[in-house]
């Protein structure tokens, strides 16, 4: 059973204090940690805890002490399921006691591998997954629409089929990109004339300047939005000229 900690009190760590890198070795990611904590005031005997997770799985990693940290032999997230979009959280603790402390804590971190280079998002993240019987699906989150690949045996070098493929491109993005608007335009409080930072503004501002599409549906209409999705789609298809990728 992994123990409950106490959180009243706590420091929030910067995230530029922690770097945590992934490694693939076959479909199971591990991690190692850099951690620059030695200078913030926390106690020497604290314990220092990393813990990956995606959606309601995690796991918890003994890094030792602030006064001496040690990275575990294994760190293999068998526990979580096959997926580039783990985050981690960092938790100092003071166990001197049965409350379990926590001092200083950092969440939402991102690690750094040869696909996310941890610094910045980008606007179509893919996630490499069990999706059953599906290759791909196109999954909304809160931070976004995410890409998801199926990582079943039988497909071979998915991830490469995926980043290179101009075949997988050619018909499986227009279908993305027409989902995307398709759901940006359905929500009844997103205001496309607002300058916004949220997942739907980055995109509209997407369609404007990499597509020239410049204009919202004609009303909220199920046909106008088919409509105005299908244009959006019909664009991304112009301007990337999908047929001759897939022609070539």
């Amino acid at each position: 059973m992994i123990r409950k900690y106490n959180y009243t009190g706590r420091q929030k760590i910067s995230q530029d204090r922690i770097s945590i890198k992934q490694d693939v070795s076959g479909d199971i990611l591990s991690f190692n940690a850099d951690l620059k904590i030695h200078d913030l005031g926390l106690p020497d005997h604290a314990k220092v805890y990393i813990e990956p997770y995606f959606k309601s799985s995690f796991m918890r990693f003994d890094f030792g002490s602030v006064a001496r940290i040690q990275s575990p032999t294994d760190t293999y997230l068998i526990d979580i399921p096959i997926t580039d979009r783990v985050l981690y959280r960092l938790k100092i603790v003071d166990e001197s006691d049965e409350k379990g402390l926590i001092l200083g804590f950092a969440d939402e971190i991102v690690a750094k591998n040869n696909i996310n280079d941890g610094n910045k998002s980008p606007l179509l993240p893919v996630d490499f997954n069990e999706l059953n019987n599906r290759v791909w699906k196109l999954d909304f989150r809160d931070e976004g629409p995410v890409l998801c690949a199926n990582t079943d045996s039988r497909i071979e070098k998915i991830r490469e089929i995926v980043a290179k493929d101009q075949r997988f491109l050619s018909l499986v993005y227009p279908e993305v990109i027409r989902q995307i608007a398709l759901n940006i335009a359905s929500d009844e409080d997103f205001d496309f004339t607002d300058n916004g930072n949220s997942w739907q503004h980055k995109w509209v501002k997407y369609f404007k300047l990499s597509l020239g599409i410049v204009y919202s549906p004609n009303s909220k209409e199920d046909k106008d939005l088919i409509e105005w999705s299908d244009e959006v789609s019909d664009a991304f298809c112009k301007t990337n000229r999908i047929i001759d990728l897939l022609i070539n």
